[in-house]
């Protein structure tokens, strides 16, 4: 199952929303990946993990488990990057859910949901801001019913509500046990790290602009994703070539 054409896949996304007094809110949305359907809109005061759980049963009471989710690579989504797993993620592996995530830096791979939300944003925008989140929570219902069933799709030539019930959908198949492991680690001097990897000690170049930063290596076989344990960001993602010694930059 591909996700840029997956019967069963949820993408997920949040943004920020504006009320008439100018208070900060974010909305979230769980969206079909294939036929682009709004399975859920709701506004919040801030979008936290309980938030992302809470939204995420609530969609599946209605719409049933999809087979996988696909996110950006937020806290709220995803706790990998930090070494840790958080509550969704736990959730997701208990219903036998692939996660996927975007890959880092390339925030593309959620493009349908990001400009779901362009549109939803524009749609908003054309009347006064809402007063209040349970205001704005009735007008996001108000535009899923518009998008949904209204407003034609130029990629599948129909409405999403049409797209999202013409097909079957995959469902949740027994996972493969996890063998990702986190290494706690800091750059040295010269901008490298090292890794034994099958009783071999290898070294990872990158960058003497790192040197002293503390990471957390996230490592599944040979894939290597080595990241910034204060920030989150992606320092180097690798596959290890066990013929060399030295994995260069």
């Amino acid at each position: 199952m591909s996700s840029g054409d997956a019967t069963g896949c949820w993408q997920s996304d949040f943004t920020h929303v504006r009320l008439a007094d100018d208070t900060d809110v974010e909305v979230i949305t769980w969206l079909d990946d294939y036929s682009r359907y709004a399975l859920h809109i709701s506004a919040h005061p801030r979008i936290t993990v309980n938030t992302v759980v809470s939204t995420f049963t609530r969609t599946t009471s209605s719409h049933g488990l999809p087979a996988a989710t696909l996110t950006d690579n937020g806290l709220v989504y995803t706790a990998r990057y930090r070494g840790d797993i958080n509550r969704f993620e736990k959730h997701l592996r208990a219903h036998d859910i692939e996660q996927r995530n975007g890959t880092g830096n390339h925030p593309q791979t959620q493009g349908k949901v990001e400009r779901f939300q362009q549109t939803m944003k524009k749609w908003l925008a054309a009347t006064e801001p809402a007063t209040t989140i349970a205001e704005l929570n009735t007008r996001l219902n108000a535009f899923a019913t518009i998008y949904n069933t209204q407003r034609v799709q130029s990629a599948k030539k129909t409405t999403p509500y049409a797209a999202y019930i013409s097909k079957p959908k995959d469902t949740p198949s027994p996972l493969p046990a996890d063998t990702t492991r986190y290494r706690h680690d800091r750059i040295d001097r010269t901008g490298k790290v090292s890794l034994r990897y099958d009783s071999r000690m290898y070294s990872i170049g990158v960058g003497r602009t790192h040197a002293r930063t503390r990471v957390v290596l996230i490592i599944k076989d040979r894939h290597i994703t080595i990241v910034d344990k204060t920030t989150g960001e992606v320092i180097r993602d690798l596959t290890l070539d066990p013929t060399r010694r030295y994995q260069k930059q």
